[in-house]
């Protein structure tokens, strides 16, 4: 009877590693690195975060990623954590800055750029407008502090401006793996994500986070069969129809990541509700996230036909990837005006011959005048 009973256990055990195993082989390449990732993670094979306080730097260091495979845009392995600037402080901070390196195993040598997909930061709004008693912002724009891109690896803000925050109040931060050009080898990194910070003063002026995206509207009855966007750049195939994807006030479907086929093209799309915008925005900074065969994304006031920014970006020779994008940071900065309409024009070159995927977003760092008063009031009495 134990023979029997050993026995069907063994052909149980054996017919769930036959399904998993064909279920596996069936997952796309981004469901494939999910569930390595989470495999290697609950083995202890790839270790947990670490992290190194300063007084004006803050760096993580996430846990191993271990590199398999061509990893295009989205796919990689990636890892997700809360965060503190500083969890034994309690006093205000500004954050200017922010940086992602690529280490190897040894957390010590620095690799390529080509391996960091993307690093986004969140903050809580509705815990971060709470405390500074503007309830009203809650909810309004997603809470996107920054995000760091392949081209655009660091970026600082003009000087004299950040965006202050308790330095233990919790944010949010996720890393994910790039790798469009090594096939055949395995070996592991690590990403260095580090946070800039200065002491809170009077003479700091407040930056208020804000996402613009191009987003292209698709068929949602036959979302990948549309060969007139091939030809046609007010429309699209998306990449895939569950993440990215939106409903604009007209109920039309669109993606925000979606597919590029060769040669070139030209992109325009309206983000005027996007912004908005009630009196006026002081734009200060602009970080940028292209794909690679994107060759620059403007900022236009469609009413006057200027082209505000202009983040131009350079493609590697030699390879697949982004070499640089053109950062916006000035004291000065420019206005938006709520009688006006802005687009976003997004240039590509796709030079490989086959499809590409593409994403175009920038993220404003806007001069806050409420949260400002609020800050000068504190000093004044």
């Amino acid at each position: 009877m134990r023979i029997k009973v050993l026995k069907i256990i063994v052909w149980l055990s054996l017919a769930a590693v036959l399904g998993g195993g064909l279920y596996y082989l069936q997952l796309s390449n981004r469901h494939k690195a999910i569930v390595k990732t989470t495999l290697l993670a609950k083995l202890g094979l790839s270790g947990d975060w670490q992290v190194s306080y300063g007084a004006r730097q803050t760096d993580f260091y996430s846990p191993l990623f271990y590199v398999d495979n061509i990893y295009t845009s989205m796919e990689g392995p990636k890892a997700m954590r809360g965060f503190q600037i500083n969890p034994t402080d309690s006093s205000l901070v500004w954050v200017n800055g922010f940086e992602t390196s690529v280490m190897a195993a040894d957390g010590i040598t620095e690799l390529s750029k080509d391996f960091m997909c993307h690093t986004n930061m969140d903050y809580y709004d509705q815990s971060y407008y709470s405390k500074w008693q503007i309830p009203n912002r809650i909810g309004s724009n997603y809470p996107r502090l920054a995000t760091l891109t392949n081209g655009m690896e660091s970026y600082r803000y003009p000087e004299g401006f950040g965006f202050p925050i308790r330095a233990d109040e919790f944010l949010y931060l996720s890393t994910q793996v790039l790798n469009h050009n090594l096939k055949g080898l395995l070996f592991g990194l690590r990403h260095k994500v580090s946070i800039f910070h200065e002491a809170d003063g009077p003479e700091l002026k407040p930056l208020r986070p804000l996402t613009v995206f191009m987003m292209l509207p698709y068929d949602p009855l036959f979302p990948f069969d549309n060969e007139a966007a091939k030809d046609d750049p007010s429309v699209c195939i998306p990449v895939e129809t569950k993440n990215h994807n939106y409903e604009d006030a007209e109920g039309v479907r669109r993606s925000g990541h979606w597919v590029v086929f060769p040669g070139k093209q030209i992109y325009r799309n309206d983000i005027t509700a996007q912004l908005e915008i009630k009196d006026s925005l002081q734009v200060h900074h602009i970080a940028t996230h292209l794909h690679p065969f994107a060759t620059g994304l403007k900022l236009i006031n469609a009413t006057t036909q200027q082209v505000l920014f202009h983040a131009k970006a350079v493609n590697h020779k030699d390879r697949v990837g982004l070499e640089k994008i053109v950062e916006y940071s000035d004291a000065t900065g420019f206005t938006l005006y709520t009688n006006q309409q802005y687009e976003l024009v997004l240039e590509t070159d796709n030079t490989s011959g086959e499809r590409q995927d593409m994403m175009a977003s920038m993220f404003f760092g806007i001069y806050d005048a409420d949260l400002d008063a609020r800050l000068k009031a504190r000093f004044e009495n």
